[in-house]
């Protein structure tokens, strides 16, 4: 009968305490046999000034904005059909929709993203050609 075996660095787990989220990754990849786990979860790679990594904290976090962004559009715009009066906090409301949307363009061009070889790119002209596209 075979059975399951534990990676070594798995075993000893319990003595390595993760102080955040994020080292938490780090232990859990680095026992995959990772070595460079810290860089894929920070936002900006070297030589790469102004791109964003795909998974790091800054993009996630502004992806859960737009979730609630996009929540707020969901049940906003069906409600144009009615023409609400135009108070001063739709007025907000409006503006920061539209804010957002704008700078999603802008953050989505500053953004790397994977390529079909399932590396990481992280230049700005590669990023923005793909981005064209």
């Amino acid at each position: 009968s075979s059975s399951l075996n534990l990676w070594p660095a798995w075993l000893d787990i319990e003595q390595r305490k993760p102080k955040d989220l994020l080292d938490a990754f780090c232990i859990e990849d680095a026992a995959l046999g990772n070595t460079s786990v810290r860089d894929t979860y920070d936002i900006t790679v070297k030589g790469s000034w102004g791109i964003m990594h795909p998974e790091g904290m800054r993009r996630l976090r502004w992806d859960i904005l737009g979730v609630f962004i996009l929540l707020v559009d969901l049940y906003w715009l069906p409600m144009q059909v009615f023409d609400p009066p135009e108070t001063t906090a739709i007025k907000a409301l409006n503006w920061i929709t539209l804010l957002y949307w704008t700078f999603d363009i802008l953050l989505s061009c500053s953004t790397g993203y994977y390529a079909l070889d399932g590396n990481i790119v992280m230049t700005r002209r590669e990023v923005l050609s793909n981005y064209a596209k």
